[in-house]
């Protein structure tokens, strides 16, 4: 139920960004199962010692995005359950007029600077991407747009220990290009 919260949210967000796009883009062909973009053993970069759960899939019967979350460890009173959680969003349902490269730059610019501290582009995932903490939530995300070559917006969260986000930025970046290129 969260993570279709929170993929509604994102969409919501993303649409008061900016404007519309140059062109249309065509309906990207959404995973069927989205857990089989990363493995149970790809998530143990985040945590070598990690018995990552099996990945529970949030399908949206809408054909909006789909989603999958992993989850490991035992649940703290500071943030619950560890937990990695993957979204992949048809980027034509959220831009019908399609993106140019201008405006993914401008919107990773902007997102950036109303990501807080700590927020930053990602460079070599796909045609954008960026970084941002959300402490109070105890989240860690990496955000890309993979829109010329996929159509899609993808997202890697990590929930879990705040203190070392910023340590879990690189293996994070990763794990979201690795299920970027599994697409």
């Amino acid at each position: 139920m969260k993570t279709k919260a929170f993929i509604f949210a994102l969409a919501a967000l993303v649409l008061r960004v900016g404007a519309p796009g140059f062109g249309l883009v065509a309906a990207a062909a959404l995973p069927k199962d989205p857990c089989a973009l990363l493995k149970q053993a790809d998530i143990q970069a985040i945590n070598a010692t990690a018995k990552v759960g099996k990945g529970k899939p949030s399908p949206d019967v809408s054909g909006f995005a789909v989603g999958c979350t992993y989850e490991w460890g035992i649940r703290t009173p500071e943030w619950g359950m560890s937990s990695l959680q993957i979204n992949i969003t048809d980027t034509s349902k959220v831009y019908p007029n399609g993106l140019s490269a201008d405006e993914i730059k401008q919107r990773v610019g902007m997102m950036v600077k109303m990501g807080g501290p700590g927020a930053e582009q990602v460079s070599d995932i796909g045609d954008g991407a960026l970084f941002t903490i959300e402490p109070r939530a105890h989240n860690t995300k990496v955000t890309a747009f993979v829109v010329k070559d996929k159509g899609v917006i993808l997202e890697a969260i990590f929930h879990g220990d705040a203190n070392d986000a910023l340590a879990k930025k690189d293996a994070l970046a990763g794990l979201l290009g690795l299920a970027a290129s599994r697409l």
